[in-house]
């Protein structure tokens, strides 16, 4: 899952380019889905154990169900799943324009892509304003209601039914 945002920054170009090669051949490895689903599911359901606030009133953009961390999953889950039909997925590591290959080829229909994409977006500026305001990055009681819902039933419809 790592490799899917891993991308070189400095180096030799011998290095950097070897780099991309072996990124490109681990992620374009076929997958069957459904244990790739339940294994990014168990993954997620860790980190929510571990990061997530245990309030239920409290919404954490990045680590709640619906938060920005299940889009990032959601991407990654994606691009691993389908990078061996279609490399170009793997070229960009970023999940917005991860997103937009995930349109164009038809993988995901593009207003899911494009409410991915902007609740990504609006979910992403929201935390930086709380680091910026030296903050936590939370909502409380129904702030973000409609993002998490749109977020959270994509999750159900993409990943858990994809598990089973």
């Amino acid at each position: 899952q790592a490799l899917v945002r891993a991308r070189p920054v400095a180096g030799a170009p011998a290095c950097l380019a070897a780099f991309d090669d072996i990124r490109r051949e681990v992620l374009c490895q076929a997958r069957e889905p459904a244990e790739l689903a339940r294994e990014i599911i168990e993954m997620r359901e860790r980190m929510r154990d571990e990061l997530a606030p245990r309030d239920p009133g409290v919404f954490d953009l990045k680590h709640s169900v619906g938060g920005i961390t299940d889009i990032e999953f959601m991407v990654q889950y994606a691009v691993l799943r389908w990078a061996h039909a279609h490399p170009q997925l793997v070229t960009w590591t970023d999940n917005l324009r991860e997103l937009e290959s995930i349109a164009e080829l038809g993988l995901w229909s593009k207003d899911d892509c494009a409410t991915l994409h902007d609740a990504y977006f609006a979910l992403r500026a929201a935390i930086h304003r709380s680091i910026l305001e030296g903050r936590e990055a939370h909502a409380e009681g129904a702030g973000f209601a409609a993002i998490r819902e749109q977020v959270s039933a994509f999750w159900r419809e993409q990943l858990e039914a994809a598990a089973t």
